[in-house]
């Protein structure tokens, strides 16, 4: 939260509430996806919480609306995609073999998101979920400072802007490669700070995409492949 990374959680008892405090405790920002109506925050004992996110700059929020029949014992599960589709990368601390937490990771993976996940004891019931998540792919996190290199990877970011110019075949894919490398993904803003039509970005990004350069991130946003 000091470094300025948006901690995103669901606000449930357990590592949710703690990431959230330790995000306003960092004097950062912290973003709750509840599986519940946005009235009825559960548990109800984080409603105080819920309103120093707020207070603070963050925010809370529900897909759901006030009078939806739901059941809680599949809303919370629900949910979990808007978590990991808001997310840079998934962080796992601790799953048993079934567990909410994994049915997150299995969203990010879906949508293309990295997953990290905390190793544990093999004898450890809550490490069950985290040991079987690495042994398929997920990365291990061993440690706050590689994570934190992960998210900036200022050598590797300097690398890709020194490399456009031999990804980009004119000035327009190169100006739409330059904004992605410093992290604008959202396709209108791009043709906004381009002064692109959408025709011109259109075809510049399908090129871009066909080459093997960047990738959909779906709903018209993009990101470096």
């Amino acid at each position: 939260a000091e470094k300025g990374i948006i901690v995103i959680s669901g606000l449930a008892y357990g590592i949710d509430s703690i990431a959230a405090k330790g995000a306003l405790a960092g004097g950062g920002k912290t973003i709750a996806i509840l599986g519940t109506e946005i009235e009825k925050i559960h548990p109800s004992t984080h409603i105080s919480l819920a309103q120093q996110i707020v207070e603070n700059g963050g925010t809370v929020a529900s897909e759901y609306h006030l009078g939806d029949k739901l059941d809680y014992r599949y809303s919370f599960l629900h949910r979990n995609r808007l978590i990991s589709g808001l997310a840079d990368a998934v962080v796992v601390i601790e799953a048993r073999g079934q567990s909410g937490s994994l049915n997150t990771a299995s969203h990010a993976i879906n949508q293309g998101k990295d997953v990290f996940a905390v190793p544990g004891d093999i004898n450890r019931r809550t490490s069950q979920g985290c040991n079987r998540l690495i042994a398929t792919g997920a990365n291990p996190y061993l440690s706050t400072e590689d994570f934190l290199k992960y998210l900036f990877p200022e050598s590797k970011t300097k690398s890709k802007q020194n490399q456009l110019s031999f990804f980009a075949s004119n000035n327009e894919e190169k100006n739409i490669l330059q904004l992605l490398s410093n992290e604008c993904r959202d396709g209108e803003i791009i043709m906004e700070k381009l002064n692109m039509d959408a025709a011109t970005f259109s075809q510049a990004i399908t090129m871009l995409e066909i080459k093997g350069t960047v990738r959909s991130l779906g709903m018209n946003h993009w990101t470096l492949a």
